[in-house]
């Protein structure tokens, strides 16, 4: 079956663990398992082990389908590692695609999958037909750390000593026309 794969440039999926691989096959999706989010390359490198490598065909899409975990700081390390999957194999010349669903229809792919029953199929052909590229994921990765800033910025950070009550400013002349106004 894998020489079918390679000889086809067929799209493979990339998760944690052999249970999801397995659901992925389910639904129509080969998929690499490896045994962690960092698990992809040796101690020390960003390179893609071998295995990996021969897969990562030019033009070929891989999907990288990562646990959604509900802890913020495992979050975070998945992601990072996430992006550093996607880099090196974007370096091959395949597609990286950077599916992701709400935690709340579960932690992995294969939970998500058995819990939507019946629906399933047509939640995954969707997630798959919608999942950003690495460029995509990176510029929404961005504007979420901009808004984040934007957000610190705008939070008072003093107390307010006194709140002011009636009119802050007194009332302003009426607006003549081709006068100048100063405020």
């Amino acid at each position: 079956p894998w020489q079918t794969v390679q000889r086809c440039n067929l799209p493979l999926g990339m998760v944690e663990g052999w249970k999801k691989a397995l659901a992925l096959a389910d639904y129509g999706i080969a998929s690499i398992c490896i045994r962690g989010v960092a698990q992809w390359h040796s101690k020390g490198t960003n390179e893609l082990w071998d295995a990996i490598a021969q897969l990562a065909t030019s033009g070929r899409k891989i999907f990288i389908f990562f646990d959604e975990d509900e802890k913020e700081k495992t979050r975070q390390n998945v992601d990072t590692q996430r992006m550093k999957l996607a880099a090196a194999l974007e370096q091959t010349g395949c597609s990286p695609l950077l599916p992701r669903w709400d935690m709340a229809l579960g932690k992995g792919i294969d939970d998500v999958l058995f819990g939507l029953g019946t629906d399933a199929q047509s939640w995954l052909d969707a997630l798959v037909k919608s999942a950003p590229s690495l460029k995509a994921t990176r510029y929404s990765e961005r504007l979420k750390c901009a808004a984040k800033i934007i957000k610190q910025l705008n939070t008072l950070t003093y107390p307010v000593e006194r709140a002011t009550e009636g009119k802050y400013m007194p009332e302003l002349p009426p607006i003549e026309k081709g006068a100048n106004h100063v405020l």
